[in-house]
């Protein structure tokens, strides 16, 4: 039966690069761990991560899903690419000059053993060796001692860099690779995912439902951050608008003062005849259904209107006034509650006005 994994790893083989990010950020979250238990240092796990990964992207036709689920099948490289960098690490060092050469095969796949990613011939060849050799399970308990202190209690989650890291990889591979002419489907952001609720990577890769129930979290979690970024970025152009605008000597600082039922509430109105003004507000309540504050500059005892605004939960806003006709020069402003869509004049009450 066909799973979102294999459709990925499908479309992937077709140089779908979208294809590749959603991958990642779906298998990421376990296959990390895994290198981490098995390379035991984070900067050697992020580096095996971005090999395993580019080596999916490169080698996706080759994926059979006869033989096994999308999920086995990059746990099984992720666990083959760390176990051939520990060797190579293990390798290094004995030739540095450890008197033991002879047992480095084994205290490599001790290493592997200890977190239980070791399988077939050598699984079975160091079972038989272990009860024979004092130093092997030496090394075993030191392992496991090694591992019950260092390893947190739920797995790590990768760093953002690293997925930085391959989208850029993938798409320099543009123009070697005859495949990846297909467009790039806005791939970016801090995912941040959460891998809470499993103990073991093993176990966890069966559950297709907790799979779905992460990838939902993480498109949450990129729609949260979405919204936040472009909240954020608004509120500055606000502030930079009203910094340019106080370096006109005709800008006035107009301060509101609360009225009942909001009569904790203040507010400022950074105002400039020709420019226009900069409204900001705090303490205002979340208003009712269907209902919007709305600013109204009083000109000539007349009433005009300004905008219309909302408040954050903790009772914020800010508005950008466009500029009203040219009148009595002590223009001064207030604040109603409104239906959504606007009146041409105050009906509701007011909750903040000119001091």
């Amino acid at each position: 039966m066909p799973t979102p994994g294999g459709d990925l790893v499908r479309a992937m083989a077709g140089g779908d690069r979208a294809a590749f990010a959603r991958f990642y950020d779906r298998y990421a979250v376990l296959v990390f761990p895994l290198v981490l238990r098995i390379v035991g240092d984070r900067a050697g796990a992020v580096e095996v991560l971005q090999d395993v990964f580019w080596e999916a992207w490169r080698g996706a036709a080759a994926y059979d899903p006869a033989r096994g689920t999308a999920e086995a099948w990059i746990l099984t490289r992720a666990r083959t690419c760390a176990t051939d960098r520990l060797r190579a690490v293990r390798g290094a060092a004995a030739r540095g000059g450890d008197t033991h050469v002879s047992h480095e095969p084994f205290e490599t796949l001790v290493a592997v053993y200890a977190v239980g990613a070791l399988e077939g011939d050598e699984l079975a060849e160091l079972e038989a060796h272990l009860p024979t050799c004092a130093v092997c399970q030496a090394a075993l308990r030191e392992a496991q001692d090694a591992l019950s202190r260092a390893m947190p209690p739920l797995p790590q989650t990768p760093p953002s860099e690293a997925r930085e890291a391959l989208v850029r990889r993938v798409g320099r591979a543009r123009g070697a690779d005859r495949r990846s002419w297909l467009t790039w489907a806005a791939a970016t952001a801090v995912v941040a995912a959460a891998a809470a609720g499993f103990t073991g990577t093993w176990v966890a890769v069966r559950y297709e439902a907790r799979l779905g129930q992460m990838a939902r979290e993480t498109a949450a979690v990129k729609e949260h951050l979405a919204r936040n970024e472009a909240s954020l970025r608004d509120q500055v152009t606000l502030y930079r608008g009203a910094v340019e605008l106080l370096r006109d000597p005709a800008t006035r600082v107009v301060d509101l003062g609360g009225r009942r039922p909001a009569a904790a509430a203040s507010g400022r109105m950074i105002w400039n005849d020709a420019g226009g003004g900069y409204l900001f507000v705090a303490g205002l309540p979340p208003t009712p259904a269907g209902k919007t504050y709305a600013v109204w500059a009083i000109v000539g005892g007349t009433p005009r209107p300004a905008g219309l605004f909302g408040v954050d939960a903790a009772g914020r806003g800010t508005l950008r006034v466009a500029p009203v006709s040219r009148g009595d020069p002590g223009r001064t402003f207030a604040v109603t509650v409104e239906p959504d869509d606007g009146v041409p004049a105050p009906t509701g009450p007011i909750v903040l006005a000119s001091k």
